[in-house]
């Protein structure tokens, strides 16, 4: 039991390498909640059984008419499993893995409105941000309006920045400097309004609320502040592109690029600003597609290798440390393959359900080989008869406790069900039919 647990909690705690901190900490946590149930297990629990006839009065679990049943079919199940792995295997190869956040998504009635108004309106699906931040505010608002005019003659790019509700104080010189310019222009805009108004057979004073702001609209001497912005009711509308953060602020701009060509150019002039930085949920959906492969390789490889070394440091032999592994490289060939031949397509939940498979398989065939082992060990179709039982319940509610998530409503929990399902019961199988078959084949050959 304390070595399929440690087997287990490694395999969890293997998610450390996987830079979504969503499943780090869920490894930290299942992990280290394995060790401790080992522990009360292994102290509590024991210390709290009753005696002898409370156990001599327990229905037995045993099933002694398993191991000898597998015996006499052992070359018919170990054929049966090999045919069955060729096309499985190949099952692999047609696996898909989707590591976008998108995936991660649930899926309610707001969200799939939001989705039909886009494809209808042909909104731009992908939204990228320039971010800045720093301690005083005009720098990070000349950068930004820097960005827009270098990209004002750029075709497929549309952006909207901070200067729609805050410009520059440099800008709001120059435009105060204009309207300056300007006096007998703003002397007979009103009545300009006015005329055009009456031109078009409004009623008359349609514009008088206007009429009475306009003073102030092209007074050059007033300027617009963060603070103004708030005090009249804007600050929601400002905070979409300029906030406090803490003692920095952090200005944003919006942008989309309709192809390669034009997000390269985006690339380009963000990067010619030292202070702005081009970030978005594509950039993070290619920066994990990009190192997903690499990190899956690195738990799955850290994680076999620890279990691997576990397992030899208890049996301190070879061959029993490499059939404790069939139970789980079955459920990998057969859970994932048949996955891949149904067309599931795993996300980043999913791949943490591999990562935990990979110590749950693992104890199925420490489970089953241990009793055999030492000086005093019980042969095969013996231990199968024991331990078989134990193995099918403990694999039976383990697959009914994972199932239930194949009927969630969000999409990452009910892929986590699927590869769990699909690769435990795959597991089971192997452990307590095609191991036994295959020490009892290697015991007696004949």
């Amino acid at each position: 039991m304390f070595l399929g647990a440690i087997t287990t909690a490694a395999t969890f705690l293997g998610l450390w390498f996987v830079s979504f901190p969503s499943l780090q900490q869920l490894g930290i946590v299942v992990g280290l909640g394995m060790l401790l149930t080992v522990l009360f297990t292994l102290t509590v629990l024991v210390a709290g059984l009753p005696g002898r006839e409370w156990v001599e009065r327990s229905r037995d679990l045993s099933l002694p008419a398993l191991g000898p049943w597998v015996g006499r079919h052992r070359r018919a199940i170990l054929a049966a499993a090999l045919v069955s792995s060729l096309p499985l295997a190949w099952g692999l190869t047609k696996l898909q893995v989707d590591p976008r956040l998108e995936r991660l998504r649930p899926v309610t009635e707001g969200l799939a409105l939001e989705t039909r108004i886009t494809e209808r309106f042909g909104l731009a699906r992908d939204m990228y941000l320039v971010l800045s931040r720093g301690p005083a505010l005009e720098p990070l608002l000349a950068a930004h309006e820097a960005l827009d005019t270098e990209l004002s003659g750029t075709t497929g790019i549309a952006r909207v920045g901070p200067s729609v509700v805050l410009p520059s104080t440099r800008a709001q010189d120059a435009r105060r400097a204009r309207l300056g310019t300007l006096d007998a222009a703003r002397a007979g805009l009103a009545d300009a309004v006015d005329a055009a108004g009456a031109a078009e057979d409004f009623v008359a004073g349609t514009f008088a609320p206007f009429r009475e702001r306009l003073p102030r609209v092209l007074d050059p001497a007033q300027a617009l502040t963060l603070a103004d912005l708030d005090a009249h009711g804007l600050g929601d509308i400002a905070g979409r592109f300029v906030r406090r953060d803490g003692s920095d602020y952090l200005v944003a701009t919006y942008a989309t690029a309709a192809d390669d060509v034009a997000l390269a150019a985006l690339r380009s002039s963000v990067a010619a600003q030292p202070d702005l930085v081009l970030t978005g949920l594509p950039l993070v959906n290619a920066a994990l597609a990009a190192r997903f492969p690499r990190e899956l390789a690195t738990g799955l490889g850290v994680g076999a290798i620890v279990v691997l070394l576990l397992i030899w440091l208890e049996f301190r032999a070879v061959r029993p440390t490499v059939l404790a592994l069939l139970p789980t490289i079955c459920g990998i060939i057969w859970g994932l393959g048949a996955l891949g031949w149904a067309g599931i397509v795993l996300d980043l939940f999913s791949v943490f359900a591999i990562l935990m498979f990979l110590g749950i398989g693992v104890d199925y065939g420490i489970h089953l080989l241990h009793p055999t082992l030492g000086a005093r060990g019980t042969r095969m179709s013996e231990a199968l008869a024991l331990v078989g039982p134990a193995l099918l319940l403990a694999g039976a509610t383990t697959v009914v406790g994972f199932g239930t998530l194949m009927w969630s409503a969000y999409g990452p929990l009910r892929s986590l069900g699927f590869v769990s399902v699909a690769t435990i019961a795959s597991a089971l199988i192997a452990s307590v039919v095609v191991l036994p078959a295959l020490v009892l084949a290697l015991e007696d050959p004949a």
